[in-house]
């Protein structure tokens, strides 16, 4: 698959994730209790949610996983349970889109990664994606961000 890199600015946005670590051929099975996790606190607190679910993943040792999954918000939350405030990153990212298998996407972020080398950028943050379909859609869309600066700039 082909994929078409942009680079974009994203404003910061309020979040709540629950935290996790996970062999990645296990991620698919907590991440929608995380998901649901998130909503019941925020509905309890009286937040929106303000688009698509997300995750952003740090690679550990042995083929885990640490994880944050949740969503932006309409403001922040005060922590419950496994549920913490956090924040999606504002600035330049570079973003495209999958379509097909989640677990095709390591694709769409070698894409990414090899336009940000190409055109004289850096990488600036933890990567994310966002799942613009559910699950059970036949070839669901994942939006890839990763965050990015002029390789110049210090």
């Amino acid at each position: 698959m082909g994929y078409e890199v942009e680079l974009v600015e994203v404003d910061a946005r309020p979040a709540a994730v629950v935290r996790g670590h996970v062999d990645w051929d296990r991620l698919g099975d907590v991440l929608g209790p995380a998901f649901g996790q998130v909503v019941a606190v925020a509905d309890k607190q009286g937040r929106r949610i303000c688009g698509a679910p997300f995750v952003r993943y740090r690679e550990s040792a042995g083929g885990q996983w640490d994880f944050e999954a949740g969503f932006p918000l309409s403001g922040r939350i005060t922590a419950r349970g496994q549920v913490e405030p956090t924040a999606l990153q504002g600035g330049t990212v570079a973003t495209t889109v999958h379509v097909g298998d989640y677990r095709g996407v390591c694709a769409a972020y070698d894409a990414a990664a090899q336009w940000i080398c190409a055109h004289g950028y850096a990488v600036s943050g933890d990567a994310w994606e966002c799942y613009l379909d559910g699950p059970r859609t036949a070839a669901p869309r994942t939006e890839v961000f990763i965050p990015c600066r002029d390789r110049n700039e210090h």
